[in-house]
């Protein structure tokens, strides 16, 4: 899962997408791996609501969307 976000964040392979990256880096939580949820963060820094809400709903974490938009837009 973190080689695909990081494919996805980078482009490795096929066009940058960070809401797919954004949706690899939250399914890891699914399996108990939070490593990368800092990247997550500062993806989501750069991304609307909109596509936060979309990487969410497509990780299957919705609730998660609230959380990761006020982190991502209250840091500096």
């Amino acid at each position: 899962m973190f080689a695909a976000a990081l494919c996805y964040r980078d482009g490795t392979g096929t066009a940058p997408d960070p809401v797919q990256a954004v949706r690899w880096f939250l399914n890891m939580l699914d399996v108990g791996n939070g490593d990368g949820v800092h990247e997550a963060i500062q993806l989501a820094r750069s991304m609307t609501e909109e596509q936060i809400n979309q990487a969410a709903k497509l990780a299957g974490r919705e609730p998660d969307a609230h959380t990761l938009i006020s982190t991502a837009h209250r840091l500096p």
